[in-house]
């Protein structure tokens, strides 16, 4: 990893989300690039959630007076300034700033300047509820890197146990080969948690977790991992396996497009990206 994405809307716990990235930064030995997206708030008023996604930006060509973007530049400097302590001044750092729609502008940077992890809060004071949503589900389906979601008052402690929840897809061993790079950066575990909702689930469970555990033995990797099967519901089993553990992060593999969009304002989805207590890290198949 050598290029992360800041977005920023300047909210009250958005120190706290930057301090999270300079700590990424400095373990990956990364850059960090601060994006902020101008006049948010009318944005806010041209658009609304049904027509968000698939809204034809096309025809939406905003504009950004030199001194405006002079203006937001500065306020970006002064905020990386006041917020990043002598230890993370040798971290590389640019600025982009730019007027339009949140997301889109988020994915267009991403895309053109070849991010490889996008990092946003969970909460941000100066988008509606629902604006938030339709941001926060555009970025999280058509990001094509992963997408790092900060809740408002996590603080880094390091990251020494990683949850994989899993569910025996054929993207597993790539996703596990990326959180391994995790691994290396921060010296943490990896726990491949897998839940299955009733008994016949539950024998085809584990039937797929042996095999899994079969391709990692005499790897390198094997040290580092751990392999659970649950019963039960899958919210509820992954809140109490990351407080069992004292996990510092969730990671996922979205199995489908659009994933979030259709279950976003389901159990699962809505405690792990909007209330989980700590970081959930979405990864993309590219």
């Amino acid at each position: 990893m050598k290029k992360i994405l800041f977005t920023t809307a300047y909210g009250k716990h958005s120190k706290n989300v930057w301090k999270y990235t300079l700590q990424l930064a400095k373990y990956f030995q990364a850059s960090i690039t601060l994006l902020h997206v101008y006049n948010q708030d009318t944005l806010a008023e041209i658009i609304d959630e049904e027509r968000y996604l698939d809204f034809d930006y096309a025809d939406y060509t905003p504009e950004l007076s030199e001194d405006q973007y002079l203006e937001e530049l500065q306020d970006a400097k002064v905020f990386a300034e006041e917020n990043t302590s002598k230890s993370f001044k040798g971290i590389p750092l640019n600025f982009h700033i730019s007027k339009g729609f949140i997301a889109n502008t988020i994915l267009e940077t991403q895309v053109s300047k070849g991010f490889d992890l996008v990092v946003m809060g969970t909460a941000q004071e100066r988008f509606t509820d629902r604006l938030f949503g339709s941001v926060a589900l555009k970025v999280l389906n058509d990001a094509t890197c992963p997408v790092l979601l900060i809740p408002p008052n996590s603080t880094f402690w390091g990251i020494k146990k990683i949850i994989y929840t899993t569910n025996f897809e054929p993207h597993d061993r790539k996703a596990i080969d990326y959180l391994m790079e995790w691994s290396k950066a921060f010296g943490s575990t990896v726990h491949l948690l897998h839940v299955y909702p009733n008994a016949l689930a539950g024998k085809l469970a584990i039937e797929k977790m042996n095999a899994l555990m079969k391709s990692f033995e005499r790897t390198e990797e094997w040290d580092y991992l751990t392999f659970q099967l649950l019963p039960g519901d899958k919210a509820k089993v992954i809140e109490e396996y990351r407080a069992f553990t004292g996990s510092d992060m969730i990671a996922l593999f979205p199995q489908k497009r659009r994933f979030f969009s259709k279950i976003f304002d389901a159990s699962l989805t809505k405690q792990l990206a909007k209330e989980t207590l700590i970081p959930l890290l979405v990864l993309k198949n590219k």
